[in-house]
């Protein structure tokens, strides 16, 4: 119950991340058009050079903080993602074996997605080899 209620807070909060990004977009690309329109007022005399210095700096600083919200979010969006169905496909497979009696190759190879062997060292005249097993 726990799982489900963390699962169903963390769910919303990805959504909620996720509009975030999508609305950041769209402001980008508003910034974008209203740049453009400072700098044509800028060319046609519309607004001082001083006002379009200002204005720019002010837009861009703005861009430039949203794009890093942006990268950081979806980031973090993208991990959950990544996080959700590794554990949806490692849930699979424990239901698939909820009842197994025995322990078999077959089984284990399920459970593991690949065995890293590193080369043996001598430590203290004794031969050590170190293992990685990365779990599904």
């Amino acid at each position: 119950m726990m799982y489900q209620q963390r699962s169903a807070e963390t769910e919303k909060e990805m959504k909620r991340r996720k509009r975030e990004v999508l609305q950041a977009h769209k402001r980008i690309a508003e910034l974008d058009r209203i740049f453009k329109r400072i700098y044509e007022d800028d060319i046609s005399g519309a607004i001082s050079h001083d006002r379009f210095l200002k204005l720019s700096a002010e837009y861009e600083a703005e861009q430039q903080e949203l794009e890093e919200k942006v990268k950081a979010d979806q980031q973090e969006v993208d991990t959950y993602e990544q996080n959700k169905s590794d554990f949806d496909s490692f849930a699979a497979i424990i239901r698939k074996y909820v009842g197994i009696k025995e322990l078999t190759p077959a089984i284990v190879n399920e459970f593991i997605k690949k065995i890293i062997v590193h080369a043996p060292e001598k430590v203290e005249g004794k031969r050590v080899q170190k293992l990685d097993i990365e779990k599904v």
